[in-house]
Order: C-alpha cells, then structure tokens, then sequence
C-alpha cells in the first residue's frame, strides 16, 4: 500500500469544487478551487477540476506535483452514485496514492454531523436532502439536472429562461422578469436563446438563480412564484430528512442563506450550523474505511 503524506479532501459539485489539504497530523494546510466537478455528466471535466485543484492546494502548501503520488484523494462529489459515475472513476488513470469517492451528499451530512446522526439539505447548483442515522444514508430528492433537482439554482435558472422564451413567443404577457433575464444574457430573441443555452450545462443556468432571488424579494410576480415554489419543494425534503435523522439541519450549497428566508417556520426552527465542511467530511470517511458509492 502506498505511503500518504498527505490527504485532500475534495467537495465537488456542479458549479465549482473545493479542496482542503492535510498533513499526517491532521492540520489544514492549504486550500484550493477547481471547476465544474459533477462526475455524472461530465466525468472528464471533473477529473480534470479535481487534479488542477489539488495540484494548486500543493502549490500552496509549498510542495509540487511530485506529491499527487503521497496523497490521498477523499472526494465527496455530485454525480457518484450514478453507474456511468462509478465506470468513469474506475477507468481513471489518476496520479494519486489512494483514491475515495463518495456521493457530496455523503460528505456534506457526515462532515456537517461529525459523524453524528443528523441531516443536510444542500441547495446549490442542484439541490437534495440527505439524513445520517445508525450508519445508514437516505436520500430525497438529487436525481439531476434533466429529472430533478426542483428548487436549485439551474432549476430557478431553467424556468426563468422558458419563462423568457414564452414571453418572446408572445405566450405569456411581457415580465420584469424576461426584461432582466435578456439583459443579463444580452440575448434578445428566442433564437438567440435557443441557440445559446440548448446545451447549456446546469452551472450556466444557476448563474441565473441570484436574478431571481433578488427580484423575488422586490416582489416581482413571476420570480416570486418561481421562487415559493422552490422553497416549497425544498421544505418537503427537508423536513422528510428531519423525520428521519432527528437533530439538526443543516443548510449548505451557495444559495442556501440566499433561499433560507422563503423556508418555513417549521423548518427554521430546526436549523443547525455545521460542525464541518464536506472537505472535511469526505477525509473522515476514508479514515472510516466503508465502502463508498463509487467504490
């Protein structure tokens, strides 16, 4: 078995990934950002977000590349649960000593618990709900961008542009909402539209979501439904993982305090700060030794 050095601890999703880097005592010594990194539907690109990521955490850390070969990757990404997912990671010919995947879900509830039973809902560029009880994960919700996802920044972002298209097709009457979204992508007519975004990833619609937010919160009609019905969505994961775990719960995902305020009460109440990232998460099941989604 190969000699580690060093551990990096990975949070992959669909929009960015982040990496924390540890020595052998456990101390934080560097942290890097990386791209898009959701292993299901572009598993190249996310290998690619993750070495250009760890090699720049070394950087930092003041050691080169050279000691990929020492470290062990511990990464926690959107997308590994998926089966093409778990074909991709084993025909990866990667650099490091010990490679171990598991599903973002996985890192984020057990980083944010310590380990502890408790429950996460991530609200991001997709978004899930997850709760850690007597060893064992359950998931609602996270089936992807194409089937899912309701609630996330590429779901907001995805049904302000069809909104958009509608009001161009003159379907729907002219939106506050359709004015921003054409302006924001400097593209002003359904084709330029379609053309554009036909195969867009889910990281450019979510660059849509803070629009919405922030014209929800000025009450402009479209957004403001768009987005109660998000937060409705996501108050029943939530609360399905509450009913589950017990406890806490904990929000994460970059637009999780930007939604929190459309939550209810209820849920509110609920809320815990997390103990750990994901980072930290995804290191401290490696050391767990269990078997892993991607394994």
């Amino acid at each position: 078995m190969s000699v580690i050095h060093y551990y990096a601890g990975v949070d992959g999703g669909g929009t960015k990934c982040s990496v924390h880097l540890y020595d052998q005592t456990g101390e934080l010594i560097a942290s890097a950002k990386g791209g898009p990194a959701n292993i299901a539907q572009q598993p190249l690109q996310a290998q690619n977000s993750i070495l250009e990521a760890c090699t720049a955490a070394l950087k930092s850390a003041g050691v080169g590349n050279q000691a990929l070969a020492t470290t062990a990757l511990c990464a926690g990404l959107a997308g590994a649960n998926v089966a093409t997912a778990k074909a991709a990671l084993q025909q990866w010919s990667h650099p490091f000593a010990q490679v171990q995947v598991i599903s973002d879900l996985h890192a984020a509830v057990y980083g944010a618990h310590g380990g502890a039973a408790g429950a996460v809902m991530i609200i991001g560029t997709g978004s899930c709900a997850a709760a850690w009880s007597g060893n064992d994960l359950q998931q609602w919700g996270g089936h992807g961008f194409l089937l899912g996802d309701k609630g996330s920044g590429a779901w907001l972002g995805l049904r302000a542009v069809q909104h958009t298209l509608e009001v161009l097709d003159g379907v729907q009457p002219p939106s506050l909402l359709a004015q921003q979204v054409q302006q924001r992508l400097q593209l002003n007519t359904s084709n330029a539209l379609v053309t554009v975004l036909h195969q867009a990833a889910a990281a450019r619609f979510a660059e849509l979501a803070p629009l919405l937010v922030e014209l929800a919160r000025a009450e402009e009609p479209v957004a403001a439904a768009l987005v109660a019905d998000a937060a409705a969505y996501l108050d029943a994961i939530g609360g399905q993982a509450l009913a589950y775990a017990g406890g806490k719960l904990v929000l994460v995902g970059g637009l999780a305090e930007q939604l929190s305020g459309w939550l209810s009460p209820s849920l509110q109440q609920h809320r815990g700060d997390a103990q750990h990232g994901p980072e930290w998460g995804a290191i401290a099941w490696f050391h767990r030794g269990l078997l892993c989604p991607a394994d």
